[in-house]
């Protein structure tokens, strides 16, 4: 079954490697758009880190001429990925999409899986990792971040 929209998820654009994990993200979510003939994709990601310029309009610039402009949707809201997956479940409410395939980075995968799927129950999700490697030395702390930080959304249960 084809989904209805891909959807990329950006990076604080203050991050030292905030460009090459979204040109990974753009890479890999374009590559499942051509493949997975998806109606849309929506490059998620607002003006955290950057207040002239969002995730969503950086992605837009790495697809360059890869997809038409038409079938891209910048959500440029939000700020974190509990935001992503709000603001993209409107967008996918509105026009009446019920699945999605989403990108990321693999050590983000989990994190987002499960803010996703909390906010988006009603609708058939796949993830999708982008494929971009960390730096030896940065996976630890990456892994220790993302660990706590889905502990905590666990224990709250009502950022959703």
């Amino acid at each position: 079954m084809k989904p209805d929209v891909i959807i990329c998820l950006g990076k604080n654009l203050s991050v030292a490697d905030a460009k090459e994990v979204m040109q990974a993200r753009v890479n890999k979510a374009v590559s499942v758009f051509t493949k997975s003939k998806a109606k849309k994709m929506i490059l998620s990601g607002g003006f955290y880190g950057d207040r002239y310029l969002s995730e969503a309009k950086y992605m837009w610039s790495l697809v360059g001429e890869r997809i038409p402009p038409g079938r891209i949707i910048l959500e440029e809201h939000s700020i974190n990925t509990i935001e992503n997956a709000r603001f993209c479940r409107k967008i996918m409410d509105k026009i009446g999409f019920n699945s999605a395939v989403v990108v990321t980075s693999s050590w983000h995968l989990r994190r987002a899986g499960y803010i996703f799927t909390k906010t988006m129950e009603d609708k058939k999700l796949t993830f999708v990792p982008s494929g971009d490697r960390l730096k030896i030395f940065d996976y630890p702390l990456i892994s220790l971040k993302e660990s706590i930080a889905l502990l905590f959304l666990r224990l709250k249960k009502s950022a959703y």
